[in-house]
């Protein structure tokens, strides 16, 4: 079969799937529910590859070999350089813990994009304003794993892993020990919108974890909206 034409019913081709580095049993639909960033990456790797900066085209052809012979069809690694990144909590969830933990490898973070199809139906894809990164998805399941309660600080948590907006400042009124009222910046979702565009990326973290139910999410998020309905902007930084 032409290497090109691919169907999802059919497996993508040993040589093909080996240079993707994928399993040889691997469908082409899986490729579709990565992020626009990972895929870049993917279709820059085998870029490399064929220009002759990575492993020769025989290279690939014996790895192929060798994941057919594998048992269970698993793939034969030679130290990816993915499996053996990290990520500091204190950039993606906390400005507090500067915990490293490995980066979920490339089958949980699938595994998580496929539940969000199970839930929101088939064929839909995550809007990119509100799709999370590896990153997050791996910190939020490491605080599901720990036991912990999957709490995430919006001043660093949000829509494309917050590249530009580090640590957004918001400035308000807060209530004193006095009940005074006194004026105060401090890091956290500046308006409403901000609030709404991190919880949504939250959301569906959550969702794609299979942690919490889309109802009990939905439910969390409704009184945030009717406090700032009802109280306006001026008060939101006590919201």
């Amino acid at each position: 079969m032409d290497e090109t034409q691919l169907t999802d019913d059919k497996a993508i081709p040993g040589s093909l799937a080996a240079l993707l580095g994928a399993n040889p049993d691997t469908k082409p639909a899986a490729l579709g529910i990565l992020s626009e960033a990972d895929y870049a990456k993917l279709i820059g790797h085998v870029c490399r590859i064929v220009a002759g900066q990575g492993q020769t085209i025989e290279d690939l052809k014996r790895k192929a070999a060798a994941i057919s012979t594998t048992p269970h069809g698993s793939a034969v690694s030679s130290g990816s350089t993915a499996a053996a990144r990290k990520v500091k909590l204190s950039s993606v969830i906390s400005q507090i813990d500067d915990t490293e933990i490995l980066l979920a490898d490339e089958k949980e973070i699938l595994k998580a994009f496929a539940r969000f199809e199970v839930v929101y139906g088939k064929g839909e894809r995550i809007p990119k304003e509100s799709e999370p990164t590896s990153e997050q998805i791996t910190a939020v399941k490491h605080l599901l794993d720990q036991g912990s309660v999957p709490y995430v600080d919006f001043a660093i948590f949000g829509p494309y892993g917050m590249r530009i907006l580090k640590k957004v400042k918001l400035s308000g009124v807060m209530l004193g020990r006095d009940g005074s009222v006194k004026s105060q910046e401090f890091h956290g979702p500046a308006n409403i919108s901000h609030w709404i565009a991190s919880y949504t990326v939250l959301q569906n973290v959550l969702v794609m974890l299979d942690a919490v139910d889309l109802g009990n999410l939905l439910r969390y998020k409704a009184p945030v909206e009717r406090f700032h309905d009802k109280y306006g902007e001026k008060v939101w930084s006590i919201v």
